[in-house]
This record gives C-alpha cells, sequence and structure tokens, in this order.
C-alpha cells in the first residue's frame, strides 16, 4: 500500500483517471500474490498478451481498413484461435520446476 501511496503523490496530479482506475484495480492487479511466491514471475508476465497484440497488428497492416465491426472480431477470434493452437500445452520457462519445488500439482 505505501507503493499505491507513491503513485498517487508522484502521478495522481499529472494523470488522474489512471491513478484513480489503478486504485480500484489494485485487487485484480495483484492476485497473483495469493499463489507461492516462486509462481509469480510467471503469473505477472505479459508477455503473451503482447505476442498477441503485436500479431492482430502484423494481420491488420494488410487488410486495411475494416468494413464493420463484425470483421474486426471475426480478426482478434481468428488470432486468439491460433495462438490458443500454439500455446496449448506449452509451459513458462521453469514452470516444472517451479510446480515441483512448492509441491504443486499440475
Amino acid at each position: 500500500m505505501q507503493a499505491l501511496g507513491q503513485l498517487k503523490s508522484r502521478w495522481g496530479a499529472r494523470y488522474p483517471k489512471a491513478v484513480e482506475i489503478t486504485e480500484a484495480n489494485l485487487e485484480h492487479s495483484l492476485a497473483f500474490m495469493s499463489q507461492p511466491e516462486a509462481l509469480w514471475k510467471v503469473l505477472r508476465t505479459s508477455n503473451p498478451v503482447e505476442r498477441f497484440i503485436r500479431e492482430l497488428r502484423r494481420r491488420l497492416r494488410p487488410a486495411g481498413a475494416m468494413m464493420n465491426e463484425g470483421e474486426v472480431w471475426k480478426l482478434v477470434w481468428a488470432v486468439a484461435s491460433e495462438q490458443e493452437r500454439r500455446w496449448a500445452g506449452r509451459r513458462a520457462t521453469g514452470y516444472a520446476a517451479i510446480l515441483k519445488e512448492e509441491k504443486i500439482a499440475a
């Protein structure tokens, strides 16, 4: 909570809406902390999200303008389905060792 106070004092005047959103969603943002500490790095990484966004941008570039919202959702679904297929069964680096160390069932 000390860090939240520092965030508010440093950025609150300049970015009040961002600080308000951060404060309102703090519980969700810190949900990973309810898991064993060894898993925190794996759980809080945003690499899969960043990869998904990069892939969407790559696909949108040649498509140009979308005709309607339905086309956008179709593209998002297609990229999400492909990413799901690619990531199925994958584990983060070191994940198996963490599970074994923490005696967590996979």
